[in-house]
């Protein structure tokens, strides 16, 4: 009987079997401890930042510039929410929807955002959308004082935006 050809075997497969399956359980353990470190700073930074997660800040402020309104209607109005369910943002910002990400450095106010994708609906307030939209990843710390959020980078001592709970 003939017997088909084998390639040589590469020196990875030529580890013997129980060194794989020592290998495979390391692995499988360090997986499982980053996945575990993971949600433990998830719950200790959730824990941080009391009063701004899963609430809806409206805008009220960008830069030195009033926003009175948004340019949809007075019942859709330009805001933001922090989710602590997956650190995601997610908005509306004068013309169009936008969502991204945070993180929060535990204990303490510091904060990242991440640059936001926004829908491409034009309008006439565009400029201030871009404004609003180009602050965000630029803030490094958040202040809660009353029912006012205040959003801060590290070249003013101005807040770069202002925002208002929403009842």
């Amino acid at each position: 009987m003939l017997q088909p050809f084998l390639p040589p075997m590469p020196l990875a497969f030529k580890l013997k079997e129980s060194r794989m399956r020592s290998l495979l359980i390391l692995l499988s353990l360090w997986i499982s401890c980053g996945l575990g470190l993971l949600c433990c700073q998830k719950d200790k930074d959730v824990a941080t930042a009391p009063g701004l997660l899963d609430r809806r800040w409206k805008v009220e402020q960008v830069g030195d510039f009033p926003v009175l309104a948004s340019s949809y209607s007075e019942s859709a109005k330009s805001y933001i929410e922090f989710v602590s369910s997956n650190n995601t943002t997610r908005g509306l910002a004068p013309c169009n929807s936008y969502n991204g990400t945070f993180a929060l450095k535990a204990g303490s106010n510091q904060i990242s955002i991440s640059a936001q994708a926004a829908t491409k609906i034009g309008c006439p307030a565009n400029a201030l959308e871009n404004n609003y939209l180009s602050a965000l990843p630029q803030v490094t710390r958040y202040e809660i004082e009353g029912n006012v959020l205040r959003l801060y980078d590290d070249q003013q001592t101005a807040p770069r935006l202002v925002f208002r709970l929403e009842p």
